[in-house]
């Protein structure tokens, strides 16, 4: 017989969702250490931490679970997002056929042209803020080509805006009852709307020309869709490269910063070869073992969320219908049972084979893993190669030590800069 999910008693209603507010991270850990793997937050939602448990929830997502942070949805609004399912499968699977077209070794140089021309256009500061510019702005360029620029940039303020506002959202947690206000996801759904109809112009534009694979909206348009289906894709991508892969940047100076031993074994790799078709080939395993060892110890998707459309037994224990199920990546991949050394930030376990690699999720799992995952990991590591093999970086304030786990896992207060180093310094340590 399934039992009930342990988890401290809470308050009525909101269970401990306060608690776990005021810290996310330390609720996490000190609940999984007293209740196990499967922990209740509140009476709408439980937490898991057995990777096994973990993939069977990724893997059931669209059938036992639905992806929606809307467990106060009820049945008609759980019945509408199960309904779009196989819509939102076929733009998934566009966008991640449109990046393999994308990322041949020409595409991969483009790349690495464009990002290395973000890389000197900033120069430092909040090196959060600068990571997000950066990543956001490059995809941007790739996704529309450079040439109207004018168009670039109102595309990247459309695309900030619109995963900023949905980031509040999100983090506020607004119920999706009718009958309750939503301010936030209000705003941000017409933000989304704006950034759709911006893109559908660019697709009109663009769709002459698409004869050959330019740019990421042509390989979308080269599949044959309509002009909302190619907006809707392109949207996918330049969205979500507001977010995770900025943060993820942010991350990479700071170990880039901390370790520089490691930073030489990627410039070593990595001097004297095409980046672009040695990343397109897979052929620098020092570099993608750094940026893996960097998504191992700081996911900016740090805590994932499924809803379930039924009943559902974890483990022992029973998990009703319109409930969340939260999965934290961060402390599974810092979790002994399926990592040696875990809290050491250690990239060559990567090449040497010494890892769990169904125990890692930095971009999530099951049928709605993300579908720019190789796009992302070729953009961290040209970003990272070109940092370690043409650039010193240096921390001012701040580290990897000290986090923000919101939306996003962030670094807290990380302040610094890059500079070519035969460049001269000022008293700061900057160029």
């Amino acid at each position: 017989m399934a039992l009930k999910v342990p988890g401290p008693r809470g308050r009525w209603f909101v269970g401990e969702l306060p608690e776990y507010e005021a810290d996310r991270v330390g609720w996490l850990v000190r609940t999984r250490a007293e209740y196990g793997d499967v922990v209740r937050l509140a009476p709408n939602a439980v937490v898991v931490h057995d990777i096994e448990f973990a993939r069977l929830v990724l893997g059931g997502t669209n059938d036992d679970y639905l992806l929606d942070s809307a467990p106060l949805a009820g049945r008609r609004r759980q019945d509408a997002l199960r309904g779009r399912v196989p819509e939102w499968m076929r733009l998934r699977g566009l966008v991640s056929r449109a990046c393999r077209a994308f990322l041949t070794p020409l595409g991969v140089e483009h790349l690495v042209r464009v990002h290395d021309a973000e890389l000197r256009a900033h120069r430092g500061g909040d090196l959060v803020v600068a990571g997000r510019e950066i990543c956001g702005r490059g995809i941007v360029r790739l996704a529309l080509t450079d040439d109207d620029p004018g168009a670039v940039e109102e595309i990247t303020r459309a695309a900030r805006r619109a995963f900023e506002e949905s980031l509040t959202s999100l983090e506020r947690n607004e119920p999706r009852l009718r009958w309750l206000p939503r301010p936030a996801s209000r705003r941000a759904a017409e933000s989304v709307r704006e950034l759709q109809e911006l893109l559908a112009v660019q697709v009109q534009r663009r769709r002459p020309a698409a004869g050959e694979v330019r740019c990421l909206l042509d390989a979308v348009l080269v599949e044959g869709v309509d002009d909302q289906t190619a907006a809707a894709a392109v949207r996918m991508l330049v969205f979500s490269a507001q977010g995770v892969p900025g943060a993820a940047l942010s991350w990479v100076f700071a170990r880039l910063a901390e370790h520089p031993g490691a930073a030489r074994v990627v410039a070593d790799e990595t001097r004297g070869v095409s980046l672009g078709a040695a990343l397109a080939d897979g052929a620098l395993p020092e570099t993608d073992a750094f940026v893996r060892e960097v998504l191992r110890l700081h996911p900016p998707q740090w805590m994932i969320a499924r809803t379930t459309t039924e009943p559902v037994v974890v483990g022992e224990h029973l998990v009703p219908r319109g409930c969340q199920v939260l999965i934290s990546p961060y402390l599974l991949h810092r979790d002994a049972r399926w990592w040696d050394e875990p809290e050491r930030f250690r990239p060559r376990r990567w090449v040497s084979g010494d890892v769990t690699r169904k125990a890692f999720l930095p971009f999530g799992g099951g049928p709605r893993t993300c579908p720019g995952l190789r796009l992302a990991l070729i953009q961290l590591q040209a970003l990272t190669a070109l940092l370690a093999g043409g650039h010193a970086v240096e921390l001012m304030s701040g580290g990897s030590g000290a986090v923000r786990a919101g939306g996003l896992l962030l670094p807290e207060g990380l302040t610094g800069c890059w500079h070519e180093p035969v460049l001269p310094r000022n008293g700061d340590g900057c160029a």
